[in-house]
């Protein structure tokens, strides 16, 4: 299981930095703060589109809290229920995964021996009796949050600047000793007691360009829960962004791989890669959203997203360390995380599934859809300056193992996906994709299933049709019309203004297509709904278009140049000789011929 914690300063100026931070990362579990936002108007049809439950305690303008789980939340409180009036919304908590999870936001303080500060130091004594009254050390439990104190001196940049400060003063920290008292481990320090990593830079200053920061962000534990984390991380990169946060996601990961109620819940822990500051942490399939695969046929093909794997090995494995320096690179400076963690993904899916066929497919640039709307995935940031030669390598890498590396002028990788899906379940070939992308969704068939990777591999979910019925209630082809009828901020896609995932779940349900539904256009209601629909025809069937993945594009590739076969491990251990990718070469696929 993948537990984060991250305060986003306002979810309604960082919300495109949520929706793609959780679409990359994928934590089982993200805890979130200072949300300063209504109950009513937090995100949750977003949210829900990327497979998250959600408990929210909101507040307008400051304060709100927030957690989000892949499986199903339970047992929702918020506040302590300590009799105390207490108007501020800083603490919500739920039972997801077989663990308690609180998101809290502690009180920064203001300045020392004011109300504030005193409000502060109240509320931490309330947050320790109200832990001592309704929970139990002994239960696996993580208290997740923005405590707005660095536990010590080595969690700040310059603690002489800080020593007197509500974040570090040594009333704040006694507190705070107090709440670990009751039986709470510090994760992040137990992996790195070193200390040296920041999770919050002022905007002031230029704090972040100076590494001025401290560590206030948290993942807590009761010692069951503690004694199975496996690694932790901050994931600095957020930071960099354009207009971030000025806290970045702290991530922990637990190996809850035992027995649960007569069953065995199997984890798929990833390798920690060499060079990695923080390491990369391990987790649990989500269950809740792992469909049961399909009968196996004497064939199987693996087809592989090629950039959507880039993207989640680039962030996945962060680039730089905890004080900026280049973490994965070789001695020549070439950078190398990307490469490192595409290279993992590959070797893992390899081994695992044992396909007889295995493709990669690249995107190739510009595309037919950006012909028919320009502003098609314009909201997407460029890619990073820091990844774009190592897509390069990752080609490379790709056809030293002897695996075709796909492109198509005028398409996008999606459409290789599918038109190669389309033809081996015409044969009787059972396919398995391998994509970050929820599109690829619409693909899903009797001999077709998407494998959706979480952060570095350390969390995996297999998708049929039975899994895409429980998550969206319709069949995998209605996720074109659903997409096309609500839109999709991420790529760019208009919708129809007015419909969101409700109205559009209600519409499919009724009338199964955007067709047979304007076909119908006279029954629907509400009226506002049948009157968005009449002024947004136009956009409906355009995003449709822009939706739909092509299955039947020109592209030539037989089976015989997918197919599986003794690739020159010499060529490929050449390559890593070069990448000084040392450990990994012990986890080469069987059947390689040469080499070492």
């Amino acid at each position: 299981m993948i537990v984060a914690t991250w305060n986003l300063n306002s979810i309604r100026v960082r919300q495109p930095h949520l929706l793609d931070w959780l679409a990359r990362a994928r934590p089982d579990v993200l805890c979130l703060q200072e949300l300063k936002v209504a109950d009513k108007d937090f995100p949750l049809d977003a949210v829900r589109e990327l497979g998250y439950h959600a408990a929210v305690h909101g507040q307008p303008t400051y304060n709100g809290v927030a957690i989000l789980s892949q499986a199903p939340i339970e047992d929702v409180r918020v506040g302590m229920d300590d009799g105390v009036d207490d108007p501020q919304a800083r603490l919500v908590a739920a039972r997801t995964g077989g663990v308690r999870v609180i998101s809290a936001y502690f009180p920064n303080g203001g300045e020392v021996g004011s109300d504030k500060w005193a409000y502060k130091l109240a509320w931490m004594g309330r947050l320790r009796a109200h832990l001592a009254r309704d929970y139990r050390p002994d239960e696996p439990l993580a208290l997740c949050g923005d405590f707005n104190v660095a536990p010590e001196d080595h969690d700040v940049a310059r603690p002489a600047d800080w020593a007197d400060s509500v974040l570090c003063h040594p009333d704040a920290r006694a507190a705070l000793d107090a709440l670990r008292a009751w039986g709470l481990v510090d994760v992040f320090r137990a992996h790195h007691p070193q200390g040296g990593v920041w999770s919050w830079w002022d905007y002031r200053g230029s704090a972040f360009a100076r590494d001025d920061g401290l560590r206030i962000d948290h993942v807590w534990a009761t010692a069951p829960l503690a004694a199975r984390c496996t690694a932790s991380a901050i994931d600095r990169a957020e930071r960099e962004r354009d207009k971030p946060s000025d806290h970045a996601p702290v991530v922990a990961g637990f190996d809850l791989a035992a027995a649960v109620d007569g069953g065995a819940a199997a984890a798929v822990v990833a390798p920690v890669a060499e060079g990695a500051a923080d390491g990369a942490p391990a987790a649990q399939p989500p269950a809740a959203q792992a469909a049961a695969p399909t009968t196996p046929s004497a064939r199987k093909l693996v087809v592989i997203d090629g950039h959507s794997l880039a993207y989640r090995a680039f962030y996945g494995l962060p680039l730089y360390d905890r004080r900026g320096k280049v973490s994965f690179s070789t001695a020549s400076g070439e950078l190398t995380n990307a490469v490192y963690g595409f290279a993992n993904m590959l070797i893992k899916t390899w081994t695992d599934e044992r396909p007889d066929y295995i493709a990669v497919a690249f995107d190739a640039g510009r595309t037919f859809r950006d012909d028919l709307f320009e502003p098609y995935k314009g909201t997407r940031d460029k890619m990073p300056d820091e990844l774009a030669p190592q897509i390069e390598r990752i080609v490379e890498l790709v056809r030293a193992f002897g695996i075709p590396a796909i492109t198509a002028e005028g398409y996008e990788a999606d459409d290789i996906l599918g038109t190669l899906a389309t033809r081996a379940a015409a044969d009787g070939i059972d396919v398995l994709i391998v994509t970050g992308d929820t599109d690829a969704f619409q693909l899903i068939g009797p001999h077709v299933r998407v494998l959706a990777p979480g952060r570095l591999w350390s969390d995996v979910a297999v998708w049929d049709a039975d899994g895409i019925a429980r998550r969206y209630g319709l069949t995998p082809a209605q996720l074109i019309d659903f997409k096309a009828l609500k839109g999709d901020t991420s790529d760019n896609i208009p919708g129809v203004k007015g419909i969101g995932e409700k109205t559009a779940q209600s519409l499919l349900a009724a009338y199964e297509t955007i067709e047979g539904t304007y076909e119908h256009l006279g029954e629907v209601t509400p009226e506002r709904a049948r009157l968005a629909l009449e002024a947004g025809r136009d956009m409906a069937f355009l995003s449709k278009d822009l939706v739909t993945i092509r299955t039947d594009i020109p592209i030539d590739v037989r089976w015989d140049d997918c197919a599986v076969h003794a690739y020159d491990r010499g060529r490929v251990e050449a390559l890593f000789d070069v990448l000084e990718f040392r450990t990994i070469r012990n986890r080469l696929p069987a059947g390689g011929t040469g080499g070492a």
